[in-house]
């Protein structure tokens, strides 16, 4: 049996609402899914869903993305410095209390706020003149082609070991 190109869809973002996939009928073109905001089961066109949908991402990878520990991220969760994510929970609407009882799950918007937030925040101790250094971050443009699986092409400048990506190459 050929093995599917296509990438797993357990979780995802459809109309901007956090989903879990059930079922996929593939000869009928419709997806079952759990939509976690309005705490329904729905049926969508799964064209649509493949075309419009966009990926879930947990707290783990999104730490990755923007190149920050795990502890740190869920700290600023729990502090309140970043705005929690839509989580997880079982499909009766009850939350186990406890270890693994729920994920949050990262939309590409939320994760550009995280991202903003970083881009704002010093690391290390403070500079003399004020001036704020995101030590570690990706570009904005690094960080949507991350997110969205693109390629990032970079140019190498001059007789340099200099590579800068290509969209900045000229």
């Amino acid at each position: 049996m050929a093995k599917s190109r296509l990438p797993k869809l357990n979780y995802f973002y459809y109309n901007g609402q956090l989903h879990r996939k059930i079922h996929i009928d593939i000869p009928n073109d419709v997806v079952t899914a759990f939509n976690y905001e309005e705490n329904k089961v729905k049926k969508y066109v799964y064209t649509a869903v493949r075309r419009n949908g966009r990926k879930a991402f947990t707290t783990r990878q999104v730490a990755k993305l923007l190149n920050r520990e795990l502890s740190y991220m869920r700290n600023l969760l729990e502090q309140g410095v970043l705005r929690p994510p839509p989580r997880t929970y079982r499909q009766g609407g009850r939350v186990k209390p406890g270890p693994g009882a729920y994920i949050y799950l990262w939309s590409e918007d939320h994760i550009m706020e995280a991202y903003d937030h970083f881009a704002n925040t010093h690391f290390g101790r403070p500079r003399k003149d004020g001036l704020v250094t995101p030590l570690g971050l990706p570009s904005r443009r690094e960080l949507r082609a991350m997110i969205r699986q693109d390629t990032v092409l970079y140019a190498k400048v001059g007789d340099e070991d200099k590579f800068v990506p290509v969209w900045d190459a000229k």
